[in-house]
């Protein structure tokens, strides 16, 4: 089925399945907006994705699901570079919690956060150069669809 783009940029909020109290606000400077997908097991959601925090930040959108959605969708709710998914579906608050909601299948809400037009502009990068931490790390892919890097130890 083809991603059906029936939501605005809006102020969302989302309750965690643990009890806690809902995703705080945006901020004066951020928008929220959300990326409904329908994901079989053999589907990539097509993001590269870094942990930022308790979030995930999307390094590049590459074939796959997001790509789809961006496809059918007006330019303000397409997923960019810079973007950062602050929850999927029922759940919020790690970035572990988040990698292991959008490599299940069935119904994926995702919450997504950007700068606010004006501030600094998320970036579409279908296509670029697998992205890599400024100390050059970066994880293989992995057969959910999407890229997640972590940060380099340093020391010995």
């Amino acid at each position: 089925a083809k991603p059906s783009c029936d939501l605005g940029a809006e102020d969302l909020g989302l309750a965690n399945a643990k009890g806690r109290a809902a995703l705080p606000p945006a901020g004066p400077h951020r928008i929220r907006f959300q990326v409904r997908l329908t994901k079989t097991d053999k589907q990539r959601v097509g993001l590269d994705i870094a942990r930022k925090g308790p979030s995930l930040k999307v390094k590049a959108v590459r074939a796959g699901l997001a790509h789809e959605w961006n496809s059918s969708c007006p330019a303000a709710q397409r997923i960019m570079e810079g973007d950062v998914i602050v929850g999927v579906n029922d759940v919020w608050g790690s970035a572990d919690v988040l990698l292991e909601a959008l490599a299940g299948s069935g119904d994926l809400t995702l919450t997504m956060q950007r700068p606010s037009p004006g501030s600094q502009t998320p970036r579409s990068t279908l296509g670029s150069q697998t992205p890599r931490s400024a100390l050059g790390f970066h994880t293989p892919r992995s057969s959910l669809g999407f890229q997640a890097q972590r940060p380099a130890r340093l020391g010995s």
